[in-house]
């Protein structure tokens, strides 16, 4: 809970916009930020597990919300900035 407690504020963020994004249509950009987070949380377990065992395993998520909320954040942008340019 140390390491993921402090990170819950942006999933919060991300699963709000997500239901935005899937709400306008834009159901590719919520996937084109939803697989990167399941990607990079797995692959940052991996690279951080050997030496931080079980505590890198749970590094990795606040890692994967990172991306994943950044993404989700720049598609939310691109999608409203088309909306309103209409």
């Amino acid at each position: 809970m140390w390491i993921v407690a402090p990170f819950y504020f942006m999933i919060a963020i991300k699963l709000m916009i997500d239901g935005i994004l899937r709400g306008s249509g834009a159901m590719a950009y919520f996937v084109a930020a939803t697989v990167p987070d399941l990607i990079l949380r797995i692959f940052f377990a991996w690279i951080l597990s050997p030496r931080f065992g079980s505590t890198g395993i749970w590094m990795a998520w606040p890692f994967g919300w990172l991306v994943a909320t950044g993404l989700t954040v720049g598609f939310y942008r691109k999608v409203v900035g088309k909306r309103n340019a209409v």
